[in-house]
């Protein structure tokens, strides 16, 4: 994937809930999924990566 020519569909940042005062999850180059725990259970959210300058595309069923 060239850099280059990829956007990136997200903040910079995102808060967890819609509550007021809670943290935010700062999305870094270093850490691309970043992961966090509720509770018992753990959370990762991946971002969506698109092209800026498809040379070809291809669909699947």
């Amino acid at each position: 994937v060239d850099a280059n020519q990829a956007k990136l569909l997200m903040d910079d940042s995102f808060s967890r809930s819609l509550n007021g005062g809670t943290d935010r999850v700062v999305l870094e180059p270093e850490r691309p999924v970043p992961c966090w725990q509720e509770g018992q259970v753990t959370i990762c959210v991946a971002t969506g990566v698109v092209c800026r300058n498809a040379q070809q595309t291809a669909g699947g069923g």
